[in-house]
């Protein structure tokens, strides 16, 4: 008896845990394959559920793949080289998911579309893909459209009519975009109409585009550090490297631009307020027919400190791309369209209305090699920069900058303090160790580390420029430092005698 009231006891609680928690599909991994259960990769899709892995193995895959799940993985057996996704319209296209993950493909769009086009507000990584050949110049290689939220990283998007990788009105907290190689698109990387609070763009390479980086029309700040931009050659509206036009401003800081070449701008060209340009090496960038070669500032109060700023020419007649227009983008939600049309018409406009006076400026003689500055009520701070070698080195339109703690090969006859007109005595564009820019910048506002995230100061002051030389090795007899471990680990030797002794010998009964 007892034990038939156990078991209907059993049998109750597992009925009761069942209404309770009920069973749910457990995560499986689905392969698709020519002889696998999936022959197609939205077949696998539209199989799997939450947590579900999809295996892709090598091979051409002419389908459009539609995700709209939450944590899915998507990744390709044997890597981007060999599995290949195409379509007319987008290769991958996301409409709904959180905490997505897209790995390992060579993504193409053959008419109309994108390479991974994100069209909600779904979360997620997208890593270690190739996007190539998209045809449509107003779509993107991985376009991050509507609030989405998602890392983009370690990605080659090259050969493209289109953006390479575009983050569009978004509100989503966070949107990293790092490691990626860029090349041959209108734009590397752009950013525009957000309102994102954490939007950041750092360890990218981008070469040969018209334009490496935009950030255009936002209403929050961005981070634009730690990238490469070379080799880029536009005639955009924009700086071939860094362009920034932003309500929300933008922290522009230890990128290596070089060797880029535009009309107006080349290095970077900033446009907006609470902005910053810090800790950047622009080098051998050239505008052939306008400002500034190595740095374009239009903006108040927004400081351009500890730069190195080298070789940068500005050469020629006036801009000549009064014409030129930005980028335009179908979306896929005609709602938002006439919205974008606008912001993109005011963009065009404002350059159009703008090149008569850049005409002006030019055709007065008003070129900057090195840096090109015109501010309204407000000069922005520049200090601890090195200027050198450049066709001119500052331009100060307006004629109340006040230069203090910098390099200047041209000698600096304007407002400001402890400048120095020296040789900087460069090595591979770091300072050499008896460089006068060592030591000679001022720590009031400095950043904490420099360009390669050497802290600051190494020695007895901020250096001047991008990079902070470190110390020097120590050599000789030994310091200070050096007796006071070797009185340590005698004594150290010492004590561990003693104990050893000791036991053997003064403590035996």
């Amino acid at each position: 008896m007892k034990k038939i009231f156990i078991c209907f006891a059993s049998l109750a609680l597992s009925l009761t845990t069942l209404a309770f928690f009920p069973l749910t599909a457990k995560a499986a991994t689905r392969d698709v394959c020519a002889t696998c259960t999936y022959l197609t990769i939205n077949a696998a899709v539209t199989a799997a559920v939450a947590g579900d892995t999809i295996l892709v193995s090598p091979g051409t895959y002419n389908e459009s793949v539609a995700i709209a799940k939450d944590n899915l993985t998507l990744i390709s057996v044997a890597g981007a080289a060999s599995t290949i996704i195409t379509n007319a319209a987008d290769a991958i296209v996301i409409t709904d998911g959180d905490n997505l993950r897209i790995e390992g493909f060579t993504l193409t769009s053959t008419a109309t579309g994108s390479g991974i086009s994100v069209d909600a507000a779904a979360s997620g990584i997208i890593t270690n893909n190739i996007v190539t050949g998209i045809v449509a110049a107003d779509q993107a290689g991985i376009g991050l459209w509507v609030s989405p939220s998602f890392e983009v990283s370690h990605n080659v998007i090259n050969n493209n009519n289109s953006v390479g990788i575009m983050v569009m009105l978004t509100t989503a907290e966070t949107n990293l975009i790092h490691d990626n190689q860029i090349e041959d698109n209108p734009v590397g990387i752009e950013i525009f109409l957000n309102n994102s609070p954490n939007i950041a763009v750092y360890n990218n390479d981008v070469a040969t585009c018209e334009v490496g980086i935009a950030v255009v029309t936002n209403t929050s700040s961005v981070s634009v550090h730690n990238n490469s931009l070379h080799d880029n050659v536009g005639g955009l509206p924009a700086a071939s490297g860094i362009y920034v036009s932003s309500v929300g401003g933008a922290q522009v800081h230890a990128n290596k631009v070089y060797q880029n070449t535009n009309t107006a701008a080349a290095g970077i060209m900033l446009t907006s307020e609470n902005s910053a340009i810090f800790n950047n090496f622009v080098s051998e960038n050239s505008a052939t027919r306008g400002l500034g070669g190595g740095i374009v500032s239009v903006s108040n109060s927004s400081p351009i400190f500890n730069n190195t700023i080298v070789n940068n020419t500005a050469t020629g007649g006036a801009p000549n791309n009064e014409n030129a227009k930005f980028p335009r983008v179908k979306m896929k939600d005609a709602s938002l369209q006439q919205s974008i049309d606008d912001s993109l018409a005011k963009l065009d406009s404002s350059w159009a209305s703008a090149f008569n006076g850049l005409h002006d400026e030019v055709s007065g003689g008003t070129l900057g090699g090195g840096v090109w500055i015109n501010y309204g009520n407000v000069a922005p701070p520049f200090y601890n920069n090195i200027l050198w070698g450049n066709t001119d080195d500052i331009t100060d339109i307006i004629g109340g900058l006040v230069v203090d703690y910098s390099d200047i090969q041209d000698g600096w006859t304007g407002s400001g303090s402890n400048n120095i007109s020296a040789n900087p005595v460069l090595t591979s564009y770091v300072l050499g160790e008896s460089s006068p820019c060592i030591d000679a910048g001022t720590a009031t506002n400095a950043p904490r580390a420099d360009i390669d995230g050497t802290l600051r100061p190494q020695r007895n002051g901020i250096d001047i420029g991008a990079y902070e030389l470190g110390l020097l090795p120590q050599t000789g007899t030994a310091t200070t430092s050096n007796h006071s471990l070797l009185y340590l680990l005698i004594f150290g030797l010492v004590s561990i005698l003693f104990v050893v002794v000791g036991k053997k010998y003064l403590f035996k009964r």
